[in-house]
């Protein structure tokens, strides 16, 4: 599939320049070249893409509090080249934060941050100054790190840092954001540990789908852990032919807890 959408891109660009060819060849021939009007050329750009259901706030783009500030790198070893246009907002300090102005209605949201790896860190979530919520940040489910013998799971001399973002996602308890609130994101904790925010997204998310007339209740009636590992079980019996325990790597074995920890909660 790769090699045939590779092949139709490229016949694509062959046909664009044979064309291009072909007009500088009638031009030689004597007709006049013409300079179009580059306000005819624009395209309108709404018609394209997909409509989703959020709005993304840029930190840099917010309201900087405390002493927050705006790092910025292209450099391949930073943790900034790894968020959107290269740029999050630093907290390094209690009190530092970033407010957003929501311009749509919204009760969700979802925060893509970095905490160094092996810490966590917590967000006061406020809204128009008040606080309804926090937010736990960990270093748990990324950082990772490369080199030419493979993925490590530990810093090491010849190492680079990658997957050094994760997001955390809420809603927000009770309350219905309006167009003009204020959303502000602040770092709750006294301590060393440096949170990078790269972006909010806000969202409207619908209420839980209602029991249908002819649906049924399967936790009523006492299939709860029959279905569940029904469903869990099989994935990850085909992870474990995959990938057999003695030769997983740490994080393997970890998404494997995740899984079995995770079902476990789902029993109870």
């Amino acid at each position: 599939m790769i090699a045939i959408m590779g092949a139709c891109f490229l016949t694509g660009k062959s046909v664009a320049a044979d064309q291009a060819g072909e007009q500088a060849q009638v031009q030689t021939q004597g007709q006049e070249a013409t300079t179009s009007d580059p306000a005819s050329s624009q395209v309108d750009t709404s018609q394209y893409g997909a409509s989703m259901p959020y709005t993304r706030y840029e930190a840099d783009k917010g309201n900087l509090l405390g002493k927050a500030e705006v790092e910025q790198s292209q450099d391949t070893h930073s943790t900034a080249i790894e968020a959107s246009e290269q740029t999050y907002v630093a907290l390094k300090e209690k009190g530092d934060g970033v407010s957003f102005k929501v311009n749509e209605p919204a009760n969700a949201l979802t925060v893509r941050y970095t905490v160094p790896d092996g810490a966590s860190g917590q967000l006061d979530v406020q809204v128009n100054g008040h606080s309804v919520q926090q937010l736990d940040l960990s270093s748990t489910s990324n950082w990772q790190y490369l080199n030419d013998k493979g993925v490590h799971d530990s810093a090491q001399a010849d190492t680079r840092a990658r997957f050094q973002f994760d997001e955390v996602h809420s809603l927000l308890p009770g309350l219905q954001l309006q167009k003009g609130d204020v959303v502000s994101l602040v770092k709750n904790k006294a301590d060393d540990v440096h949170y990078g925010l790269d972006f909010v997204e806000f969202e409207q998310a619908p209420d839980p789908i209602a029991q249908g007339d002819n649906a049924v209740n399967i936790i009523s009636k006492g299939q709860r852990q029959t279905m569940i590992l029904m469903t869990a079980r099989p994935s990850m019996m085909r992870f474990m032919k995959l990938n057999k325990p003695e030769r997983m790597s740490i994080s393997q074995l970890g998404d494997l807890i995740s899984i079995e920890k995770s079902v476990s909660m789902l029993l109870i």
